[in-house]
């Protein structure tokens, strides 16, 4: 039991400066022998502050709201709320049974003293009323659930939170921090890691971030509506917010999902301008690359969804990566982006414009091997026949496509003479009406010749 001195201590610990004149008037209590006041007025601090507490909580939890709610009434209407307080906070595991089995005891303490039951308080329960009060709940800056995310936020100060930036190593060391919060803490959490992203501290900053994507990546329905209101809803004005909104909606596009048009118009914006900031060196398989946000979304959505609510976003993305192997195989999955995305390349196979033309005929390469599943024939011949156009106008890149009769790009060149053996009539007619050869004999037999 705490003795003299140590209960004048314990008003250094109390949090809210409000409670202090409370609990030093309860010591002065104590000090004159008035036992029954100083639990009396123990108490009401107690209450007072637990009321406070829950109050802030409100501000970021559902379940505070609505019992805070109920809270602030009855005080208003001078009606008793302690047990009603208590009762509901235990219920929704907004305090732990160990806390309310001692909110319990103090109440037991504070009706024996305040009632004239002809029981006097002794020195021992004031002084255990006393410290209780004080140790459990007004050293506590808030209700215990959030001191734990407090914690939690001064840690991501440390450089090696994060060891390595692998997606599902980070998912697994979110999954074991999150082992210990209960799910009324959650939105508190994701508040206090938005405000996190943008901290001077450069750890604390990435960590909050990458924190955030991992929640994210998760995927659990009792984080994702936090993360949607918290984050992109409440961040996607600000373009701060632009990268870690990317990945995000990268690990888990559902954040993106049942928001009001003022809102989507800024999301569309956020992440259209965050694909145009993407650097070069940015590897496919980072949750940061425009590719894997595209992959999530039609994974997530589907593709006419993903036409409907982001199509200049994922257009954006087709042409800016539109030679990227990674790219293609997105496109099996997706024959409408698979159609924008071909016929961009016959346009720019055949540019009378020597840089866009060199650029199909220097890169075409890169996805050759993917090409028998994504065109027909007919589009492979037509793009070699472009390609031989373009040459003609003198284009230096596709002269040399054309002078190795296509060989660097085997399945294209495969494809192509595949289309003049089923389809020669109309073959020959593409070959005329681009007036690239005399007719197909010709055009096969310097362009194409086949070594069968």
């Amino acid at each position: 039991m705490k003795g003299l001195s140590d209960m004048e201590e314990l008003l250094g610990r109390i949090e809210s400066k409000g409670m202090v004149d409370y609990m030093r008037e309860a010591v002065g209590c104590y000090h004159a022998g008035a036992y029954r006041a100083c639990i009396v007025l123990s108490y009401i601090a107690l209450f007072a502050d637990l009321a406070e507490k829950l109050h802030e909580l409100a501000r970021t939890n559902s379940t505070a709201k609505k019992i805070s709610k109920e809270v602030k009434l009855r005080q208003s209407d001078q009606q008793v709320f302690e047990t009603y307080m208590v009762d509901q906070l235990k219920s929704a595991k907004l305090i732990t049974e160990a806390e309310a089995s001692t909110l319990e005891q103090v109440r037991v303490c504070r009706n024996k003293a305040a009632h004239p039951s002809g029981v006097h308080a002794s020195p021992e329960e004031a002084r255990f009323v006393y410290f209780e009060v004080i140790d459990k709940f007004l050293s506590k800056r808030l209700l215990l659930t959030t001191q734990a995310v407090d914690a939690l936020i001064l840690r991501l100060s440390n450089a090696n939170f994060f060891p390595t930036t692998d997606i599902k190593e980070t998912r697994s060391i979110v999954e074991s921090e999150l082992a210990s919060l209960h799910e009324a803490v959650f939105p508190y959490l994701i508040e206090q890691l938005v405000q996190a992203c943008n901290d001077p501290d450069q750890n604390t900053e990435k960590n909050a971030q990458r924190f955030i994507v991992g929640l994210s990546y998760l995927r659990r329905d009792t984080l994702t509506p936090h993360i949607r209101k918290r984050l992109v809803k409440a961040q996607a004005e600000s373009t701060d917010y632009q990268q870690v909104i990317l990945r995000a909606a990268s690990a888990n596009p559902n954040i993106l999902d049942g928001h009001d048009a003022p809102t989507m118009i800024r999301i569309r914006s956020l992440l259209e301008a965050a694909v145009d900031e993407t650097r070069a060196s940015i590897a496919v398989t980072q949750l940061s690359h425009p590719i894997y946000l595209l992959s999530s979304l039609l994974d997530a959505f589907g593709e006419e969804r993903v036409l409907t609510d982001f199509a200049d976003l994922a257009n954006k993305i087709v042409n800016n990566y539109r030679y990227s192997g990674s790219l293609v195989k997105i496109l099996l999955e997706a024959p409408t982006l698979k159609k924008t995305w071909l016929k961009k390349l016959k346009r720019e196979a055949g540019s009378s414009t020597y840089d866009t033309a060199n650029r199909f005929a220097g890169n075409i390469s890169d996805i050759d091997e993917q090409l028998g599943e994504l065109i027909e024939p007919k589009d492979a011949f037509e793009l070699v026949v472009s390609v031989c156009d373009a040459a003609n106008a003198g284009a230096f890149t596709s002269q040399s496509l054309r002078s190795g009769q296509f060989l660097s790009v085997p399945k294209l060149r495969d494809l192509a003479i595949m289309f003049t053996k089923r389809r020669p009539t109309e073959a020959n007619k593409i070959v005329k009406e681009t007036d690239v050869s005399k007719n197909l004999e010709v055009f096969l037999e310097t362009y194409l010749a086949d070594d069968e």
